[in-house]
């Protein structure tokens, strides 16, 4: 027990240091028998993915009374791929508690007195890893072994007990998240509502959003934003906001919470409204963008950003935007017909359903022949 006065350990009261040095023949009296029910020491197990943080209880459960526990002190042996950053006793009914993170190589040392004694279901602390693992990442389970040195009642009689090791297991990172505009290319016609929304993919456990999009405000004029379905699809409730920051640039944020995780997959955030003004169109620039998880720390989630394009025309079925629907418009589309199984380009998906097929050809087809803006029918888009 030299260790317990080193970096991060209070001085304990004198019987806990009683208990300490008594501890080899304490657990030869207090070895628990064969078939004999009583307490067990243990330290939890839990899962996380490479370089985030995992917490775990260390806890004695089914502790007797009268007279309950006095003094434990517990080393925790853990694998290298883990690194002890955090402890809390505050939940602890003990009178005392102190961990040494460092105590010897990969231990963990942790000790706690009651001078009344505690009985039950007793948390001594929880200890907090973070999970470093392999480079390149493998996942695996990592250890974390129990070894009691003391474990007594208030006047220093052994309780008998086991002890059951724990683990933590290291997943590894997903591909990282997409947000982007879609459909990535947007054809509307001058003077006509239209839309694109912001969309997620390969998310996991979403919490919170936000992001900005840039436009050129002569081309588009910007009525508001939907929220979308996405985040508040797994029932937790959310409470969404939108900034003017400036001609042109408009910033959207949405948090969530409740007790239920946070969306996984791909949704979408929120929708987009505007009209097109003028032509020839312009970039939806997507920046100043973040993603949180639904944990309680709301960790950052990796994510890279795709922007969109709206091209405004005076009539949507204009695909060349030269100002009138011809034979040649309908030619565009048709040539990329059926896609998939053909290369798939978002401009000539007229009905924005995520293909090309014979509606998208009928659609162009049912303008032919049109002059925009003057005896084309209204826009169907």
């Amino acid at each position: 027990m030299s260790n317990l006065r080193t970096k991060g350990w209070m001085v304990l009261p004198i019987a806990a240091l009683v208990f300490a040095a008594l501890g080899a023949v304490l657990l030869a009296r207090g070895q628990l028998a064969l078939g004999q029910t009583t307490t067990t020491v243990r330290i939890g197990s839990g899962q996380g993915v490479q370089s985030t943080d995992v917490t775990v209880p260390l806890e004695a459960l089914d502790v007797p009374a009268p007279p309950g526990l006095g003094a434990i002190t517990v080393d925790i042996v853990y694998d290298d791929s883990l690194e002890p950053t955090a402890w809390d006793g505050s939940g602890s009914p003990l009178g005392m508690v102190e961990c040494n993170l460092n105590s010897a190589p990969y231990t963990v040392t942790c000790a706690g007195v009651s001078t009344a004694g505690v009985s039950g279901d007793v948390l001594i602390a929880d200890l907090t890893f973070h999970l470093v693992g392999e480079t390149p990442c493998i996942e695996e389970c990592d250890p974390l072994d129990v070894q009691v040195v003391t474990f007594a009642d208030p006047d220093g009689n052994p309780i008998p007990f086991t002890d059951e090791d724990g683990q933590i297991c290291i997943t590894c990172p997903g591909p990282p998240a997409i947000l982007r505009v879609e459909p990535a290319e947007k054809t509307c016609s001058v003077g006509q509502p239209c839309e694109v929304d912001i969309v997620v993919d390969q998310v996991q456990n979403l919490g919170a959003f936000e992001f900005t999009v840039d436009f050129a405000p002569a081309v588009i004029q910007f009525p508001g934003w939907e929220e979308g379905p996405f985040l508040k699809s797994t029932g937790r409730g959310t409470l969404c906001s939108s900034y003017h920051v400036g001609d042109g640039s408009e910033k959207y944020a949405c948090a969530s919470g409740g007790a239920e995780a946070g969306p996984d997959g791909t949704g979408v955030l929120a929708t987009f409204l505007f009209e097109c003004a003028g032509e020839p169109g312009c970039e939806l620039d997507l920046h100043d963008t973040a993603l949180y998880d639904a944990t309680t720390k709301a960790n950052p989630i990796a994510h890279t950003v795709q922007d969109g394009h709206v091209t405004c025309t005076a009539c949507a079925m204009d695909i060349d935007g030269d100002g009138d629907v011809d034979i040649r418009d309908v030619q565009l589309v048709f040539a990329r017909w059926p896609s998939p199984p053909g290369p798939y380009d978002p401009l000539y998906d007229v009905d924005d359903d995520g293909d090309i097929d014979i509606r998208d050809v009928q659609l162009v087809f049912a303008w032919w022949p049109c002059t925009c803006g003057v005896n084309c029918p209204p826009d169907i888009g």
